[in-house]
């Protein structure tokens, strides 16, 4: 998908690429194997329940989805699944971010800096 994008000039416009059957692919996709994720660790986490009963204890959760499966917040699989999702989304906003303020430090440090070497 994305290679297509690359060498038929005409789909590097969003206007028309978002309108085109491979922006309906493409985001299909990434809808699957992105937010499918969520219901893969849910039910990773349910089995594993099955097997050892004190994995989902009240006494200190091991990780995020763990402590929201605990019996303390009484979440169905759809809400933590939704939980997921809302994390997998902030944390690509927070690397989006971080490659920004990079790029800008980047500017200051080989443009503007380079004028001082005499």
């Amino acid at each position: 998908m994305i290679a297509q994008r690359i060498f038929k000039f005409w789909l590097h416009y969003d206007f028309i690429y978002k309108r085109s059957a491979y922006y309906k692919i493409y985001s299909k996709h990434c809808n699957q194997s992105a937010f499918g994720y969520a219901s893969e660790i849910i039910d990773k986490i349910r089995k594993e329940q099955k097997q050892d009963e004190n994995l989902l204890s009240d006494e200190k959760p091991k990780s995020f989805v763990k402590a929201l499966m605990s019996k303390k917040y009484n979440l169905t699989d759809e809400e933590i699944a939704d939980e997921i999702k809302t994390m997998l989304v902030a944390v690509s906003e927070i690397f989006r971010v971080f490659r920004t303020v990079l790029k800008i430090s980047f500017f200051f440090f080989k443009f503007l800096g380079s004028g001082y070497d005499r």
